[in-house]
């Protein structure tokens, strides 16, 4: 599945749905955050801090603990640590 997919995807009816990341892709954005937060030479704390998301959420994302995040606070994480992310939405022509 492909992450715009899992970010528009529809709630079903009656449900509120926040928009969330595809379990296959939480595992290397987790990595990702890891990887650029000890570049930066910031604790897990420091980091969580800066979002702000608490200690355990940020930890329970890195090690992939944590299998769904809301888009929002994905994209604040990322961004914290000086990751951009682009989202490219294009019709799909029906088949």
């Amino acid at each position: 599945m492909q992450l715009a997919e899992a970010l528009l995807r529809p709630a079903r009816t009656g449900q509120v749905r926040r928009p969330a990341v595809p379990v296959e892709a939480m595992r290397d954005l987790g990595e990702l955050l890891r990887l650029r937060r000890e570049r930066l030479g910031l604790r897990q704390q420091d980091a969580a801090r800066q979002v702000p998301v608490s200690h355990r959420l940020w930890c329970e994302v890195e090690n992939f603990k944590r299998h769904e995040v809301g888009a929002a606070t994905l994209l604040r994480m990322l961004r914290s640590v000086g990751i951009r992310v682009q989202l490219v939405l294009e019709a799909v022509p029906d088949a």
